[in-house]
């Protein structure tokens, strides 16, 4: 989970809301992450996994589901979509030609 928040450190500046996902994994830590997902629990997990919201009615026995993994699981696959659907957080390309766009208020600008 580390390594995972850890990639995501420089991109962070460019995920919206990302201290609020962030937070939930954080909390969780490494420990209780390696614990919550043992093999015995893949099953479960699964079961969680199709949970949407805080609604437990698709977990298969919802006394047993664990409120912190589920928030977890959440927060987890929604930094990963929004880090892989970020339409403008794209690597250099030098092959391509860079393009500067400024926004600006032309009455404004102190600059011109």
């Amino acid at each position: 989970m580390q390594s995972f928040l850890g990639s995501l450190n420089y991109y962070s500046k460019f995920i919206e809301d990302y201290a609020i996902y962030a937070a939930v994994l954080y909390e969780l830590g490494e420990v209780d992450f390696a614990a919550m997902n043992k093999p015995e629990d893949r099953s479960r997990d699964q079961d969680l996994a199709a949970v949407t919201g805080d609604d437990l009615e698709g977990a298969r026995d919802p006394a047993d589901a664990d409120l912190r993994w589920i928030r977890a699981h959440k927060s987890f696959n929604k930094l990963k979509e929004k880090v892989s659907s970020t339409p403008i957080l794209r690597h250099f390309r030098p092959e391509l030609q860079p393009v500067v766009v400024v926004y600006a208020n032309v009455g404004r600008s102190q600059w011109l």
